[in-house]
């Protein structure tokens, strides 16, 4: 049981990081046009943009000092607490989304006089944002004591003036997903009995963000030493 409560106050928790943007879209792809001599081939999509990384969590706010306490008595008896603790350093905000690829354009139709074209790969996916660090712990505060006689007979009070503990990271963000890729030829079936156009390899899908990293642990406060005793005479 605390009877004199003079702890700092803990700091405030620092805000989330922004989310990613996703990334534009690939543009469709030409189709075919049949000619009397010669066919215009289709072509392919193009590629969807990247997703934007997520912003960084902003760092926790830092703890406060604890207060400082002075007490005079003519009797200086035991068996109370008393705690001038430094507050917490708050938490770090975490990291934001990585934003999402963007879709690979689709490929242009073969127009059922050549073969399809391929779409275009999807974006890759945005990196997650890194957590923000832990704000650092409060000093401890200090405590005097002026007294006359001492009648604590054995049982001294019990005081508390560490640091506070220093404030945790943020989460680091997740990462944003690829970007579908394109549909070939629009999606749609081309009939052909023989094409000059060849759409060769699909490309490879995207590739999803990466998370981000946590933030650090705050620094913890420092602690107010020991309380200081003076016996003033009558």
């Amino acid at each position: 049981m605390i009877n004199i409560d003079a702890r700092g106050n803990d700091g405030p928790g620092g805000p989330r990081g922004f989310d990613g943007t996703s990334g534009p879209a690939g543009v469709t792809g030409i189709d075919a046009v049949e000619g009397f001599w010669d066919d215009d081939s289709p072509t392919c999509g193009s590629d969807g943009g990247r997703g934007s990384d997520g912003g960084w969590g902003v760092a926790g706010g830092g703890g406060a000092r604890g207060g400082a306490v002075t007490i005079e008595v003519d009797e200086y008896r035991g068996g109370i607490e008393i705690s001038v603790r430094g507050g917490n350093g708050g938490r770090g905000g975490d990291g934001g989304t990585g934003g999402t690829g963007g879709h690979g354009g689709d490929g242009g139709w073969g127009s059922d006089c050549e073969a399809n074209a391929h779409g275009g790969k999807g974006g890759d996916g945005g990196n997650g944002g890194r957590g923000g660090d832990g704000g650092p712990g409060g000093a401890g505060g200090s405590l005097t004591f002026f007294y006359k006689r001492d009648l604590t007979g054995g049982n001294p009070p019990v005081w508390d003036l560490t640091g506070g503990f220093g404030g945790t990271g943020g989460d680091g963000g997740a990462g944003g997903a690829a970007g579908p890729n394109g549909l070939t030829g629009r999606g749609k079936s081309s009939d052909y009995g023989h094409s000059e156009y060849n759409p060769g390899t699909p490309p490879p899908p995207g590739a999803n963000g990466g998370p981000g990293a946590p933030g650090l642990t705050g620094i913890p406060g420092t602690s107010g030493g020991a309380p200081e005793y003076r016996l003033v005479s009558d």
